[in-house]
């Protein structure tokens, strides 16, 4: 969902819509004490969480150690290290994303406008949709009827030319299906949670 323009946030609201387990919580309802995650207070999704998910290379296949020291062992209080301090032992299981996504996502991540834009997301499927019949482009429509508003995606050839047919989709439909296949992706491979800790 990062890859398709929307905030951490929105990200984080669409998961516990979708009534999908924290990684916190899915451990512990399997048994598992669990260290990591402690901002999932209360068992929901925070752009905080996916913030750090997104950042984590075990989901590239590499496994990172050493990101924290005790300090003393009277109180246990642990202090993060800086990440270049972090030992760093890359493709010691099978890999869920590829880099090339793990980049992108990074990338957005840094940046980030939809948050500094104040947004929840831009216009998350702008150079990705492609017309069956033509391949051209789809442009995002937004149409008013009895005071509602919804949003389609047309052909841009028939738009411009209308040398093409008439169809279209409505982004509701879209983001349905993307959530779709999102939720079932995340079921899929949690169980690299319960392998690796965060």
């Amino acid at each position: 969902m990062k890859l398709l323009g929307y905030s951490s946030k929105a990200i984080a609201d669409e998961l516990n819509h979708l009534g999908v387990l924290t990684p916190r919580k899915y451990k512990e309802s399997q048994g598992f004490k669990c260290n990591g995650f402690q901002n999932t207070k209360g068992g929901t999704w925070s752009a905080k969480t996916v913030n750090r998910i997104i950042e984590n290379e075990v989901y590239i296949g590499n496994t990172l150690q050493g990101k924290s020291v005790t300090l003393s062992y009277k109180n246990k209080k642990q202090i993060e290290k800086e990440k270049e301090e972090w030992i760093r032992v890359e493709n010691t299981h099978e890999s869920i994303i590829s880099k090339e996504v793990f980049t992108i996502a990074n990338t957005m991540l840094k940046r980030d406008l939809n948050n500094s834009r104040g947004k929840d997301k831009i216009d998350i499927f702008t150079g990705m949709l492609f017309c069956k019949e033509c391949g051209s482009s789809l442009i995002r429509r937004t149409v008013k009827y009895k005071k509602r508003e919804e949003i389609f995606y047309i052909c841009s050839k028939y738009n411009k030319e209308k040398s093409c047919t008439r169809h279209s989709i409505k982004e509701e439909t879209l983001i349905k299906a993307v959530s779709k296949i999102m939720k079932s992706y995340i079921e899929f491979n949690e169980i690299y949670i319960l392998k690796f800790s965060v």
